[in-house]
């Protein structure tokens, strides 16, 4: 038998994140995490917390690398 995933409330979800409470919210209410409200309180699933988390993990590795900043002609160079 399989078990049913269990709801975690914004605190829990934050922590996950490693943001405020608030900030997971504000990701449900823009779409970018699943979220719901019961009974007027904010609940997330871990597993779509942490497909959130792999789809940020894979846009960071698709940029690009930030080109190497070029010296300013009166800077020194560091020894």
């Amino acid at each position: 038998m399989e078990r049913e995933e269990v709801p975690i409330d914004a605190t829990e979800a934050a922590k996950m994140l490693n943001v405020l409470p608030r900030t997971a919210i504000r990701l449900a209410q823009a779409g970018e995490i699943k979220g719901f409200k019961a009974a007027g309180v904010w609940r997330f699933y871990r597993s779509s917390i942490v497909e959130y988390i792999q789809r940020q993990l894979d846009l960071a590795r698709q940029r690009p690398p930030e080109p190497e900043r070029t010296k300013h002609p009166n800077e020194q160079e560091e020894e």
